[in-house]
């Protein structure tokens, strides 16, 4: 007894019916994550913050001034110093497939942090982020500056692209033979404030400069001890020297400035190595899984993750009907849109 071959009619048929289908689950799971999404929103207004000295061990919300403990970071593109800071350079270039027409690349990105304390006056607590740690930054920490192929940029950004005053520049560790020998570089982990029709696919190229990006957690030489390190805005930098208009973004966290962290208190191995030796440090939560450093305070933070999670449950509600409503239509009379027609 032999098997009948799958017409293309058929073939079509079980194409369109799978993506549908994978459509739907797929709105079905957007629905899922924006309840959790808000759930997680509820259980930060509903946790008040602990005072410091009174943290228990394991998920935990402590709000107080940021201090660095290791290092410190001149912000990329303003004035002031920073624990946490991404940037994206931006630059409007030509395209590759046509001579007359151009977009914005992004052509530089980065993000870099360091241990920090968070103090609110009933002691200070030591904080240490990694890589999966949640920056949620708010407006009044974030900056778009834009300037022009043939204007001139302002002094922090001059710094930032190896131009700047000769205190940064005569660093020894910002030359071309001190850190950018010893260091690797990176792609940055953090994507934000695009706009609509703009490519943010990391544009390496001599028409971009040198998108040279500086990972600061792999420095080989560690800070003093007994000191805070600083690294000046030309080690973050680019060299790269260009005639087109850019856009220089940055998201950062101020020091000495208000912050909350939502994580996990936990007790370091006695083996292992901690900044500044501290025997209680905040990492991520083990119940949850989250680790959450924002310039927001709870509830405006619980707010903006209850707009994310209405956002996510209204877009999927809509896509998931209309998907139900295509598959059922091909369940029951085949194929929409001409695709019936189109087929032999």
């Amino acid at each position: 007894m032999g098997y009948e071959p799958v017409t293309v009619r058929e073939a079509a048929q079980i194409e369109v019916l799978l993506f549908v289908g994978l459509a739907f689950v797929g709105g079905l799971l957007t629905i899922y994550w924006g309840f959790q999404t808000y759930q997680f929103g509820r259980l930060i207004r509903d946790t008040p913050p602990e005072p410091v000295q009174s943290v228990a061990m394991g998920r935990t919300e402590v709000r107080g001034e940021l201090t660095p403990a290791t290092r410190v970071y001149d912000q990329p593109f303003t004035e002031g110093q920073c624990i946490y800071g991404e940037f994206k350079l931006r630059e409007y270039k030509d395209t590759p497939d046509d001579d007359n027409d151009k977009q914005w690349k992004t052509v530089q990105k980065d993000s870099f942090s360091a241990p920090f304390y968070v103090d609110d006056g009933t002691g200070q607590m030591l904080v240490e982020p990694n890589e999966d740690t949640l920056y949620e930054i708010s407006d009044t920490h974030s900056v778009e500056i834009a300037v022009d192929g043939n204007q001139p940029a302002p002094d922090p950004i001059q710094e930032f692209l190896g131009r700047g005053p000769p205190d940064a520049r005569n660093n020894p560790d910002s030359d071309d033979g001190g850190i950018r020998e010893r260091l690797a570089s990176v792609v940055g982990r953090f994507d934000f404030l695009d706009g609509k029709q703009e490519s943010d696919e990391l544009d390496i190229d001599d028409q971009g400069g040198d998108p040279d990006a500086v990972d600061m957690d792999e420095r080989e030489t560690d800070a003093d001890s007994g000191g805070v390190e600083r690294i000046h805005r030309s080690e973050l930098g680019s060299t790269g020297r260009t005639g087109n208009k850019r856009r220089y973004i940055q998201m950062v966290l101020p020091v000495d400035d208000e912050g909350y962290v939502f994580g996990g208190a936990t007790r370091p191995d006695p083996n292992e190595a901690v900044p500044c030796d501290e025997d209680i440090l905040i990492r991520s939560d083990p119940s949850t899984d989250e680790f959450i450093i924002s310039d927001k305070g709870e509830f405006s933070l619980a707010s903006t993750y209850r707009n994310r999670s209405a956002m996510y449950i209204a877009a999927a509600v809509i896509v998931t009907t209309l998907v139900l409503a295509l598959l059922v239509q091909i369940l029951v009379t085949g194929p929409l849109y001409g695709i019936e027609e189109a087929l032999p």
